[in-house]
């Protein structure tokens, strides 16, 4: 893919060649972005509760980011189960504020506790680190169900658009 034509004309140099690769992954990731803030669903804050945090203990002592979002379900009603959402993008696009409409609907609507992972993107991480990432938060939200508030001994369900 080329990058368009502003942005190469701007980072041409002398001898007219293209920007640079990571830079095309830049633009795009921020065209991606903006994309999805445009086409996110739009759903009612005061059906959920929505919080960030980190699943601690990965080789090399990295944590992975995850952001849960729990529906308003009655105190009569037992735990509701987790679903880990893995956003799409092809490992190279995306993030958790681009999965956050859709994770929002898909909490509201189902009545489970969605969790959206941001795993490492390619090329500054090379596979299988989205991969890892994604399974080591999997592991990481079955060992943690209880203290998170999840149902104890449904499964924990594996969701996602494209990639994911």
């Amino acid at each position: 893919a080329r990058a368009p034509p502003a942005v190469a004309k701007r980072c041409r140099g002398s001898g007219g060649a293209e920007p640079p690769p990571m830079l095309r992954v830049l633009v795009c990731r921020a065209a991606y972005e903006l994309g999805c803030r445009l086409m996110a669903p739009r759903v009612h804050d005061d059906e959920l509760r929505v919080c960030d945090v980190v699943a601690e203990g990965m080789d090399g002592g990295r944590g992975v980011p995850l952001r849960l979002y729990y529906p308003d379900v009655s105190p009569c009603r037992e735990p509701p189960p987790c679903v880990l959402w893995c956003h799409g993008g092809g490992f190279v696009l995306g993030s958790l504020a681009c999965a956050d409409g859709q994770c929002r609907q898909l909490a509201i609507q189902s009545g489970v506790v969605v969790a959206s992972v941001a795993y490492r993107l390619a090329p500054e991480s090379g596979f299988p680190a989205a991969h890892d990432d994604c399974r080591f938060a999997a592991e990481w939200l079955w060992r943690h169900r209880a203290g998170l508030g999840f149902h104890p001994t449904q499964a924990l369900g594996l969701a996602g658009d494209s990639a994911g």
